[in-house]
């Protein structure tokens, strides 16, 4: 799967199929009350997505988003191929609606039925990274920290 950056999608719509998905209150938990832009659930549904096109895989170019329309939370999903979008389409259950300024469109509802589905597809969210990660800086850390009172105990001397 080829990532691209949605400014380039943007810049020309009509050669792109947008897969539209609004979250509903089942999916991640529900919203959250103290974060009004439910950004948590928004990333975890972008990379829900990401894992699900390279699941299929998808052969042309992706481009993934968060955003919201008025009240609703949603997921954008662009591809420039059109077997792609037919076949991310079809777990998915999308209907079509009115293109605008794509070159197709298409809707679905992102609830916990459809997560459990995808996950079937895109796999488990891989959550190493994140704590090795965060095990390397705390293990530099401590290094710097016992260096600099090495150095400032010798100086004393």
């Amino acid at each position: 799967m080829a990532k691209t950056s949605w400014s380039e999608v943007a810049a020309k719509p009509g050669a792109w199929h947008l897969l539209l998905g609004r979250l509903h209150n089942s999916f991640g938990d529900g919203p959250c009350e103290s974060d009004p832009f439910d950004t948590a659930r928004v990333r975890f549904a972008v990379n829900l997505m990401a894992r699900y096109c390279s699941g299929l895989p998808v052969r042309g170019p992706v481009a993934l988003q968060g955003g919201r329309d008025g009240c609703d939370t949603l997921v954008k999903l662009a591809t420039g191929d059109s077997a792609d979008f037919e076949r991310l389409g079809l777990v998915t259950a999308s209907r079509p609606v009115a293109a605008g300024e794509w070159k197709a469109q298409a809707q679905f509802v992102l609830d916990e039925p459809l997560h459990r589905d995808l996950l079937q597809i895109a796999g488990a969210p891989d959550t190493r990274g994140a704590g090795r990660r965060a095990r390397e800086r705390l293990t530099a850390e401590r290094e710097d920290r016992s260096l600099r009172w090495r150095v400032s105990s010798r100086e004393r001397l």
